[in-house]
């Protein structure tokens, strides 16, 4: 296993996996990959199956991977915990991949359903003056209380300085009075959007602030789709996109866990 430390090096061995019948859960955009190198946590390992990418999150590696035969075992090389996600499209279960992986000793965590949303029209302008673009000042707090509120391996967490940079990118709301109460954190693009992680802190739940926040992004973010994953078993959350208009949408994704 390799540590990256330019672009052009990982650019290079991604093309060559690049051919009919690969098998890929990357879909890190060239910026992203250039915020991991930045910050020296982005590894890979070339082997005769493919192309495994790693980023190094301290306590574990979260995997891409490129596989092109499904025959060829990983190898030994990792020294500490590994999760992978492994995305479903509709009608198209990826169990190949699945049992791959857990040939490979990997188990799984969580099962996850996605839900899409393409109504355009304003539900709710009543927004609540509290919620606003979260600033830079404040990015700490919530890069603290998303680690308090989501899972370390499952949670989808980003780095301390992507979420500065999605701070920076205006892709970060909160609810915010004298302190945060609720965070709404996406991606988006011109044409999509997704929510990456939507809380509202433990004693302010139950007041509307969820509604609220997803009101403010449904009134402010243009893209005419815009999407969430949760967990399959996760009744509340499926609950509450349900009534705000979300409806399941095919994909499906497990994620899998090995021990280092």
């Amino acid at each position: 296993m390799k540590r990256v430390d330019r672009y052009e090096t990982i650019s290079a061995l991604i093309s060559k996996q690049i051919r009919k019948g690969v098998k890929t859960n990357n879909f890190l955009t060239e910026n992203d990959l250039k915020i991991e190198i930045e910050n020296n946590s982005l590894y890979y390992y070339e082997y005769d199956g493919g192309l495994l990418i790693l980023r190094d999150r301290t306590t574990h590696y979260i995997l891409n991977y490129y596989i092109n035969d499904i025959t060829k075992n990983i190898e030994k090389i990792f020294e500490k915990d590994v999760v992978v996600e492994i995305v479903s499209r509709p009608n198209n279960n990826d169990n190949e991949v699945i049992k791959y992986f857990e040939k490979q000793n990997f188990a799984c965590c969580i099962e996850r359903v996605r839900y899409a949303h393409t109504c355009d029209e304003i539900v709710d302008n009543d927004t609540a003056d509290a919620i606003q673009l979260c600033k830079t000042n404040d990015a700490e707090k919530v890069y603290e209380i998303l680690k308090e509120n989501f899972d370390s391996y499952t949670g989808c967490i980003p780095t301390k300085e992507r979420l500065i940079k999605d701070v920076e990118n205006g892709n970060v709301y909160i609810y915010k009075d004298e302190n945060i109460k609720g965070i709404l954190h996406i991606d988006k693009s011109k044409i999509s959007s997704e929510i990456k992680h939507l809380i509202v802190v433990e004693n302010e739940r139950e007041k509307g602030i969820a509604t609220k926040l997803i009101n403010k992004y449904f009134n402010e973010v243009n893209a005419k789709k815009k999407t969430v994953w949760t967990g399959k078993e996760n009744n509340c959350a499926r609950k509450f996109y349900e009534k705000c208009g979300y409806e399941l949408d095919g994909y499906t994704s497990v994620v899998l866990k090995k021990k280092g």
